[in-house]
């Protein structure tokens, strides 16, 4: 599956908002993430590198007040600021 959207900002700052997880329900109607569990790297007080996110654990609740259903999610791979995959 694949969608196309041109986007007039700079690269980094769409690509930091598209992997702001929490933030998603901003923008996604009907949708609450929650962060399970964070891989080792982000918690240190280091800048984050292309892996450093690598590990993520969160999941998305959709629906509409209890109805709805939980979507548990990893990111595998992430090279920013171009490409990260979500495992569901």
């Amino acid at each position: 599956m694949g969608c196309e959207v041109e986007v007039k900002a700079p690269i980094e700052l769409v690509f930091e908002r598209l992997t702001d997880w929490p933030s998603q329900s901003e923008w996604m109607l009907g949708t609450h993430i929650e962060m399970l569990s964070a891989p080792l790297s982000s918690t240190l007080s280091t800048p984050p590198s292309n892996s450093s996110r690598i590990g993520e654990n969160f999941r998305a609740f959709t629906g509409l007040g209890p109805l709805g259903f939980w979507d548990y999610m990893t990111v595998p791979r992430w090279e920013t600021p171009y490409k990260v995959a979500v495992v569901h």
